[in-house]
């Protein structure tokens, strides 16, 4: 007896459903929405730019170079743009972590992100001007891709990264980049040039390998390879290149290497006969060995690594023997903290060489933690409202302050905090960027990096790091000499206050460099072709322990970063290499007076001031065209899934089935509708299901409503020998389920959440069986009829379920 079950398309329909709400899953590490944020609108000519009070100012410093790079990518690629380009801005790092406009987790070094259903772009604001500008930038060329490839060439969007990614860096960054340009030159001296063929493959950075590659396709082939590639016919890579440069990759991989080799293959990375690898790959195994940070009296280094495969932590070594004594931070197995800034910030230590200090977020909120080096335990904590994000803590010289940076309202100051009164002062309080505070021996002043004084606020147009000492008594703050032309950061105090250390490029190889204040020299103390670097360009990467006189940084080889250390002797010789300092600097810039509010947590009224009087004034005049609008979240098309149709036919009969799905959503991401549905010949098959997320607090929750039809069938057959006739009975039996469910969740932290779903839902069952008499000779039916059968009656069910989740995998 012959049997045969038909499903219908409906579980397939209901996985479709659930695909785009993956976070309303049971488990999953959680992305965590800490702050309601009040948004608005300002509408530039080409822009809807969101953003909420706190950084309104900066928004519409935004909204001036967004429109500029508007107007060089447009004229660059030659293409306008077909609707208006939604931009997204966070204040702060911290805040970007929870923005909803992408659904997934986002990495730490994520410094903006553009998806591709409805253009928009969304990023926190940099450092300084000038990492603003440039991301901005770089999404904006993201944006034109994602346009072009809805403009008849899909293809675009197929391309690999390194083609979309270095296309950005290359538009916005230009040939000349020092970071590029590091990392060609030690690929080149390494003799570990990839093929163009090679680059898909994701152990070569694209953002560094494709922008240095479109340098020089530029330069080989003119400016207008970038629009004739993008618009090529050929949907193939190979085909593309093929058609704009009449090369293959083969062709073009040789014709790079060899601009390489040219530019780059004149030297092996030999450092300076003295220093040493203290911590390597050969010691560790691991490839990521960046943000030194020496002890006071040179006997223990701090620093992050990724020796553990699992994530970037916190590390305490000898500094003699480069021997690994623990572990301080292990964020793999407990996760108490969403970011330590690695990226932009390191370790300080106390005076004693006793506690650490180092920057952190947790919980949506900026904080400093302080730890015993020797025991890793965590003696306090403090929990800042402002500013934002925190980055690089110095102990002051008597061990009862620090100094940090913070970023708050878009854009970045000093801070010090008084550790016995708990009273924290914003020493800095305008839009240049102002970062890496170090205090002096004497503890009178700090020295900071900042491009106050290169960057015009007039015409927004960003400026190079400088080097510069602020005085604490009276606020004043005066530029310091450093390497005429290229960035100059990361200062660290020698013995005394007459001697500085830092990292300059003025030729595009960051090394390190020693300042005399007293006669104004600087002098280069490492070699060249060792280039001092950590993961960014501003990336902390040198140490100095005044005891020993050592000093320890950071380098770029092979693709990885190691750190040496310089003997004493090395250090205390006199035969570094003269270089020319900038010109003598302008007066004292002073800052206004400010003082700490009475609760400690704040500042005086003139910390919210943005601009001088005069400042304002030329800067409005920017946008003055510009106008805001309440943001009021409308739901509107975000995507459509595939449709399809099917048909077929058997010993069941015939059917006929089409569907479709397709969402909706604000502009922010907060709020989701998802729809999915299947239609037939037939009443019975439809299925279908609507979901609805929101997003928009700490307590999320969620509905959804579903039909699903699913139908058995069986069939018999019974052969009359005596009549020649075949007695055939089709059974079907239907199962209609009815549901209606909901979920709501609110998450303690990125690991912990207490999860509550319910629901009813209803299970009806019917039952036909079809009877036909068919001539075997002739194969005519003869009869046949259909009936109902009872089937049962309806079950209806009640669920409810409660789970406190932990997830923890990185």
């Amino acid at each position: 007896m012959p049997s045969r079950t038909h499903l219908l398309l409906g579980c397939l329909l209901l996985a479709a459903c659930l695909a785009p709400t993956a976070e309303a899953q049971q488990f999953g590490k959680n992305k965590v929405r800490y702050q309601d944020f009040d948004f608005k609108v300002l509408e530039t000519p080409h822009f809807d730019i969101y953003y909420y009070p706190v950084e309104q100012e900066a928004a519409r410093q935004a909204g001036v170079l967004a429109e500029r790079w508007y107007a060089e990518i447009s004229r660059r690629l030659d293409h306008q743009l077909t609707r208006r380009q939604p931009l997204v801005l966070y204040a702060t790092p911290t805040d970007f972590a929870q923005t909803n406009v992408v659904s997934g987790r986002l990495s730490e070094g994520t410094g903006g992100v553009t998806e591709g259903r409805r253009n928009r772009i969304a990023l926190p604001f940099g450092l300084g001007l000038a990492e603003t500008n440039h991301v901005i930038g770089h999404e904006l060329v993201h944006a034109f891709q994602y346009d072009l490839a809805r403009r008849g060439h899909p293809s675009v969007v197929m391309m690999p990264l390194w083609v979309i990614e270095g296309m950005a860096e290359y538009l916005t960054l230009g040939p000349d980049d020092h970071q590029t340009q590091m990392w060609m030159r030690d690929a080149a001296r390494q003799e570990k040039l990839p093929s163009l063929k090679d680059l898909s493959n994701p152990k070569y950075f694209p953002y560094r390998y494709g922008h240095g590659v479109w340098t020089h396709l530029v330069r080989r082939y003119g400016e207008d390879v970038v629009p004739r590639l993008l618009k090529a016919t050929p949907s193939g890579l190979e085909a593309k290149f093929k058609e704009v440069t009449g090369r293959t990759l083969e062709e073009l991989t040789a014709e790079w290497h060899e601009a390489l080799r040219a530019e780059f293959g004149d030297g092996r990375g030999r450092r300076v006969e003295g220093d040493r690898v203290l911590l390597g790959r050969r010691r560790t195994g691991a490839r990521i060995h960046t943000g030194p940070s020496l002890s006071p009296d040179g006997k223990s280094v701090v620093f992050v690594s990724e020796k553990d495969r699992f994530s970037i932590e916190i590390f305490l070594a000898d500094a003699r023997t480069g021997i690994i004594r623990s572990k301080l931070l292990d964020r793999a197995t407990n996760p108490h903290y969403d970011s330590i800034q690695f990226l932009d910030s390191s370790a300080g230590w106390d005076p004693t060489s006793r506690r650490i200090a180092f920057s952190a977020s947790r919980r949506g909120q900026a904080v400093v933690t302080i730890l015993d080096a020797r025991t890793g335990r965590i003696e306090h904590e403090l929990k800042l409202q402002e500013p934002g994000t925190i980055g690089t803590p110095s102990w002051s010289p008597d061990g009862k302050h620090l100094a940090f940076t913070g970023q708050t309202g878009g854009w970045t100051d000093l801070y010090t905090y008084d550790l016995e009164s708990c009273a924290l002062r914003r020493r800095t309080s305008d839009a240049y960027g102002d970062l890496q505070p170090t205090w002096s021996r004497d503890g009178r002043s700090i020295a900071f990096v900042t491009d106050r004084f290169s960057t015009c606020l007039d015409h927004l147009s960003p400026g190079t790091y400088r080097l510069a000492l602020l005085d604490l008594q009276t606020g004043a703050i005066r530029e310091l000499p450093g390497t005429n032309g290229g960035r100059n950061f990361n200062p660290q105090f020698g013995e005394t206050d007459d001697e500085l250390y830092f990292v300059g490029d003025p030729d595009g190889r960051p090394s390190v460099y020693r300042l005399s204040l007293g006669s104004r020299t600087v002098c280069r103390l490492t070699s060249p072709d060792v280039p001092v670097a950590g993961i960014t360009a501003l990336s902390p990467a040198i140490s100095y322990a005044p005891r020993t006189r050592t000093l320890a940084y950071s380098t770029f080889k092979s693709g990885g970063y190691e750190i040496l250390v310089t003997t004493a002797e090395r250090v205390a010789e006199a035969v570094a290499e003269a270089v020319t300092a900038n010109p003598p600097p302008a007066p004292p810039v002073r800052m206004p007076d400010e003082s700490a509010d009475d609760d400690g947590t704040g500042d005086s009224p003139a910390a919210g001031m943005a601009f001088s009087a005069g400042e304002a004034g030329q800067a409005r005049d920017l946008s003055d065209g510009f106008g805001v609008r309440a943001y009021r979240p409308r739901l509107s098309l975000e995507s459509v899934g595939q449709p399809y149709l099917s048909a077929g036919g058997g010993s069941f009969g015939s059917f006929l089935r089409a569907g479709m799905g397709f969402s909706l959503g604000d502009m922010l991401g907060d709020q989701q509708v998802s729809v999915a549905m299947q239609v037939g010949r037939h009443r019975h098959d439809f299925a279908g299901r609507i979901m609805y997320l929101n997003r928009r607090s700490r307590w999320s929750w969620g509905m959804a409503a579903e039909y699903l039809p699913l139908m058995f069938g069986r069939t018999e057959g019974r052969y009359e020998a005596a009549d020649q006739t075949l007695e055939r009975v089709v059974e079907y039996r239907r199962q209609d389920h009815l549901g209606l469910s909901g979920i709501t969740s609110y998450a303690f932290n990125s690991s912990h959440r207490l999860e509550f779903t319910g629901g009813g839902r209803q299970v009806s069952f019917a039952r036909s069986l079809t009877r036909s008499t068919i001539a075997v000779p002739s194969g005519r039916e003869i009869a046949a009829n259909r009936e109902e059968v009872p089937y049962g009656d309806p079950i209806r069910l009640v669920e409810a379920s409660a789970a406190l989740v932990y997830d923890s995998a990185i």
